[in-house]
């Protein structure tokens, strides 16, 4: 039989964690893990940039944890880029809440370059896998910030010119989160 001491131990834990439950102090958090696929192309050359919205609105996880986020802990993307020009393009992503940018200057004056440095050969297509992005990954306060609103408009360039480039629309933006209370 369990001796007096052990009872009494027993009782007072299972008490302090009763009201750590009820008094709203024991903190629980998961990490969520969601995709969301931009469902047009994005075809863009120097003189027509093309841009898309996209928004997590209506994602059903993010909906149910949107008001609980702690923070954010990756981005990152999957798409497939073609380059259509004959010279190699150096794709680039960046994003804005601002949809109305639509010359090279007023995308890279004002909005947040996100991903910098994928090489896209001559008439070829390049396919970056999600664990791929990250090492061009730039200015992910920038990119969580935006994240966290819940939508903005991704704008494809190149950095070399003339250039011809079409974002699939499998352009998935992956992202990671920690909520609870």
């Amino acid at each position: 039989m369990k001796s007096l001491l052990q009872r009494k131990r027993f009782f007072i834990g299972g008490s302090i964690f009763l009201c750590l439950v009820f008094a709203g102090c024991l903190l629980i958090t998961k990490t969520f893990t969601i995709v969301v696929y931009i469902e047009a192309s994005i075809n863009s050359e120097e003189d027509n940039i093309g841009s898309e919205y996209f928004t997590l609105e209506g994602n059903d996880v993010w909906e149910d944890h949107r008001d609980e986020i702690n923070s954010i802990e990756s981005v990152e993307f999957a798409a497939k880029i073609t380059n259509q020009e004959d010279t190699e393009a150096t794709g680039q992503i960046y994003i804005s809440d601002n949809g109305a940018l639509n010359t090279l200057s007023a995308i890279q004056n004002n909005a947040s370059l996100v991903l910098k440095g994928i090489v896209i050969p001559p008439n070829q297509t390049v396919v970056i896998e999600r664990e791929e992005s990250t090492q061009y990954l730039m200015n992910f306060e920038e990119l969580k910030a935006q994240v966290e609103s819940g939508d903005f408009y991704v704008y494809a360039i190149a950095e070399n010119v003339p250039f011809h480039i079409v974002v699939a629309e499998s352009l998935a933006v992956i992202v990671s989160f920690t909520a609870g209370n």
